[in-house]
């Protein structure tokens, strides 16, 4: 079957994979789960961890995510019964050779030639991975719709295409209000703040002036508490933004994928700049009413 796909007008490369229903069974646990035979020097699909680093599968074996290792409480070296659920029904005690953290479900990878020696069915496929040319598209799927051994056909490029269209843009939605409440909250903490910082040290800034301080030492006293507590509150709010990220994306996990937390620098870098300017304009608008400080009103207040 590889071999008349490969000779279709517009195919550049070829790769068959095949899936078998198998129950593994460690002791009492046990997970239905099927089995998915790659080629093992594969370019069209490679298995990818977390990272999206491609999986390089063992020879021999079996490999497993690691949400699927942890619920039959395995390690590489350990044994595993497969029960496999399709044609001669055989049961094996396969080793782990390999536990990733892979993104998509509760996965048991095996190179193609050991899943088919396995089962005893050398040269099956269930599917098959096409590199072709885009300019025959067209020609290609109304050809596959023809060919009786093909039951259904799947083009990348609209699978990303749909879901770019209805996914993505719920997702830049979502993630464009979250960003703009996110930054309204920075702006009011950094604020309110600095109009605390003020309110309460209005008596002692008042006194200062009175004594004969210009309006410039009383207000870079106020502003270096100010700065300080900036500075150090800028990364300790970006290491807590991660801890909050990962548990997020804990809780979004679930046996159908996984969602890896992924923080790119640039988005440490905006949150950084809207706190600084945050800060940069609370400090002008405290600067101001600095300046037009009622130091009677104030020092009576304090009274």
């Amino acid at each position: 079957m590889l071999r008349d796909l490969a000779r279709e007008p517009g195919v550049l490369g070829v790769e068959g994979e095949r899936f078998v229903p198998a129950r593994l069974r460690v002791g009492h646990v046990s997970y239905l789960t099927s089995l998915t035979g790659l080629p093992p020097d594969g370019r069209l699909r490679r298995p990818r961890d977390q990272a999206l680093r491609p999986v390089t599968l063992a020879p021999q074996g079996l490999t497993l995510s690691r949400m699927l290792a942890e619920r039959l409480g395995v390690s590489p070296g350990d044994s595993v019964r497969v029960e496999v659920l399709e044609g001669k029904r055989g049961v094996r005690d396969v080793e782990v050779a390999s536990v990733v953290d892979d993104i998509f479900g509760m996965n048991a990878y095996m190179t193609l030639s050991a899943l088919n020696r396995m089962t005893g069915d050398p040269g099956v496929v269930s599917a098959a991975e096409l590199y072709v040319d885009d300019s025959t598209l067209p020609a290609l799927g109304r050809r596959f719709k023809e060919l009786p051994v093909i039951e259904a056909v799947t083009m990348k490029a609209s699978a990303v295409a749909s879901f770019l269209d209805k996914i993505a843009g719920l997702v830049w939605v979502s993630a464009s209000v979250l960003t703009g409440f996110a930054a309204v909250m920075a702006v009011g903490v950094v604020y309110n703040n600095a109009r605390i910082a003020l309110q309460e040290r209005a008596w002692e800034l008042a006194s200062l002036r009175v004594l004969g301080f210009t309006r410039a030492e009383v207000s870079a006293i106020l502003f270096t508490e100010f700065s300080i507590e900036t500075a150090i509150g800028i990364p300790v709010g970006l290491w807590l933004s991660r801890i909050v990220v990962d548990l997020m994306a804990r809780s979004s996990s679930n046996e159908s994928f996984q969602v890896p937390a992924v923080i790119e620098p640039r988005t440490y870098v905006a949150a950084a700049v809207v706190v600084v300017l945050a800060a940069l304009a609370s400090a002008w608008t405290v600067r101001r009413r600095i300046d037009h400080l009622d130091l009677v009103a104030v020092l009576k207040t304090r009274e």
